[in-house]
């Protein structure tokens, strides 16, 4: 029972690892569309919602940690089946159930992320922020409006 446990763990870490790898390849979509350089990212890490890092760092520490402890607990075969599994997880996730990087969540997420920091930077009197975020969304509603509505 404690095996499948930490099994479920393994796959919805899987699940959450392509998720971000999937907003993170959107953001690099976005980020390259909106700049008018001809940079590798554009604005990719202006436009990367904050916590989605944090998010990142976490769920790859519970990944290692849950893979270390299945090794460690009961031997490489069923650590070998854990990574394995997990690789298969994230891959099916990321063909199935994730959105592509040019989907629309993807992009409200990114638009929505940007228009709360203005907003909370407004609030706090940091307008130089401010008017450095309102431009990034400017652009984005420039380039998808769109698929905004």
């Amino acid at each position: 029972m404690q095996m499948l446990l930490l099994y479920a763990l393994v796959a919805c870490s899987a699940v959450l690892l392509r998720y971000m790898l999937g907003l993170s390849s959107a953001c690099l979509y976005v980020g390259k569309a909106i700049s008018d350089t001809k940079s590798k990212t554009g604005f990719q890490d202006a436009i990367t919602p904050p916590i989605s890092t944090n998010i990142a760092i976490i769920n790859w520490l519970a990944a290692v940690c849950l893979l270390g402890y299945i090794f460690w607990q009961d031997g490489i075969v069923s650590g070998g089946v854990a990574l394995i599994g997990f690789v298969i997880v994230a891959t099916i996730a990321g063909a199935t159930i994730i959105p592509k990087s040019d989907s629309e969540h993807f992009l409200r997420m990114i638009y929505n992320s940007l228009a709360n920091r203005v907003a909370n930077y407004t609030k706090s009197n940091d307008h130089m922020r401010a008017d450095a975020a309102a431009e990034l969304v400017s652009r984005i509603e420039a380039t998808f409006g769109n698929r905004l509505t």
